[in-house]
């Protein structure tokens, strides 16, 4: 009974061993060296598609199945295998079917039972599909590295703790750290102090909502600064969630802005230089007109009126005619006068800016019928004349376009003065526009506004569509420069 048991049991576990060999694809062999019998498991003859049979397959028809360009090498490890006794494993070149090639590996060892002739066994696992796989993802490893490296900016992909998996060559060129240093390093080492907060907050951003991007200073290994644009995605690598980028030398695009902005700043100095001039010719040219034409003038009135004494009072054709040239010499004072307010008006240059709001004000009311509510400070404040002169300026090329395009019933505006700025809004109640069709076209008088503004380093908003009216809001800084005495 004690047999028969043992006997069932052995009976079973060959039976599962054989099925497990069959499912996991795995054969064993043993070879007899001094008979050279063999056996094979039946998974054996299934992974070289050969016919099970009684007839032993010897070691040398065994190694007749390896591919030609293997064969030396497989006999070279079973001979190393018998007389060093140390075990094999490795992969080799198989023929299946006469003719398909496959990849299998084989473990072998040599032992000897008490009492039996030496043994050499192991295994067999075809791992063709295994290998294939691997050839593929090395192939699209290679494309991605030849992608990776074609890129024109540098490109990185960290986890979320910072290390660093994978970079192209021109993050190490562009650094000048190795490939050994700077698996070793943390993405925030490449950046100045005072941008790491910046840097981490986008960083972690990125891990939070997908992407994101920045502009930084990229530090390299020999302490240079190079403006870099970067950019950030998140995305799952070798189960972890890892940040992809890359980043763009910004240095031709920062030199390019730095460019721009020069002359940018240059243009508006001209800018300012140019109306500075005409503000110049304007006064001269009033100061002439009110000086010498509006002395003429006087003059030419008076000679009239002693003219008109002398002469009889029953010259009543005469005394007409030179009533009418009088009447002429008053309209031409009125135009004069007209002329003078429009170059340069006097009541800005002698009771300043809020004044000469309130009176330009009146007198647009006076010219169009249209009413003007106008808030002002409490309290005169004296301003650069230079500053004045641009916010009047403004305000009355604001009034013309209503007068001109607006069509408005209602004029609002509103100056205010404080020690950090001056500013000035004036909305109307009119049509409104499209800024972008009027800006898009030779729009000087908005044009001239703004320069104005820009000039004294100050901003200019203009807020308006079809059907609204329109708003313009100046605002220029005084850094300190009123005389809080006045």
């Amino acid at each position: 009974s004690e047999r028969k048991k043992f006997e069932e049991d052995l009976k079973n576990t060959n039976a599962q061993l054989r099925l497990s060999q069959k499912m996991a694809l795995i054969g064993y062999w043993e070879i007899d060296l001094v008979s050279d019998a063999n056996y094979w498991s039946d998974e054996m003859f299934n992974l070289f598609a050969i016919t099970k049979t009684d007839k032993p397959i010897s070691l040398e028809q065994f190694i007749q199945l390896v591919h030609p360009g293997d064969r030396a090498a497989l006999s070279a490890a079973f001979e190393d295998v018998i007389q060093n006794k140390v075990p094999l494993r490795a992969e080799y070149r198989f023929t299946v079917h006469n003719a398909v090639h496959h990849f299998l590996t084989i473990g072998a060892t040599i032992y000897n039972e008490e009492g039996k002739p030496l043994k050499l066994a192991g295994t067999i696992q075809d791992i063709t599909e295994q290998k294939r796989f691997e050839s593929e993802i090395n192939r699209e490893r290679q494309l991605s590295d030849s992608i990776i490296n074609s890129l024109p900016g540098i490109f990185y992909l960290y986890t979320n703790e910072g290390h660093i998996l994978r970079w192209n060559k021109n993050l190490e060129k562009v650094s000048g750290y190795s490939g050994a240093e700077i698996s070793g390093m943390h993405p925030l080492q490449f950046f100045d102090s005072e941008e790491k907060d910046v840097l981490e907050y986008k960083i972690a951003n990125v891990f939070l909502s997908g992407e994101d991007s920045v502009q930084a200073n990229f530090i390299t290994k020999s302490k240079e600064k190079i403006p870099f644009y970067f950019t950030g995605i998140a995305i799952l690598y070798q189960d972890q969630q890892c940040l992809m980028g890359v980043g763009i030398d910004f240095s031709e695009r920062v030199k390019a802005q730095e460019k721009i902005r020069q002359s940018t700043e240059k243009l508006h100095q001209l800018t300012a230089h140019l109306l500075t001039i005409r503000e110049v010719e304007r006064k001269r040219i009033g100061r002439e007109i009110h000086d010498e034409l509006g002395q003429q003038l006087t003059a030419i009135k008076m000679d009239i009126a002693w003219i008109d004494k002398k002469i009889p009072d029953d010259a009543e054709l005469l005394k007409a005619k030179l009533k009418s040239i009088s009447h002429l010499l008053d309209g031409s004072n009125q135009s004069i006068r007209r002329i003078l307010n429009e170059l340069r008006p006097l009541i800005l240059d002698n009771h300043g800016l809020a004044e000469a709001i309130e009176w330009h004000g009146r007198q647009f009311t006076l010219n169009t019928g249209i009413p003007v509510n106008i808030s002002l400070p409490a309290r005169p404040v004296k301003l650069p004349e230079h500053i004045a002169t641009s916010v009047f300026r403004v305000f009355q090329e604001s009034l013309t376009n209503v007068t001109r395009y607006a069509k408005a019933s209602a004029v609002s505006v509103s100056l205010s003065i404080n020690e950090e700025n001056i500013s000035l809004t004036i909305e109307d109640n009119g049509i409104g526009f499209n800024p972008g069709n009027v800006m898009s076209k030779t729009s000087f008088g908005i044009l001239g506004m703004e320069e104005r503004v820009l000039s004294e380093g100050g901003k200019f908003e203009l807020i308006t569509s079809p059907g609204s009216g329109t708003k313009i809001y100046v605002s220029i800084p005084l850094l300190n420069i009123i005389d809080a005495n006045s």
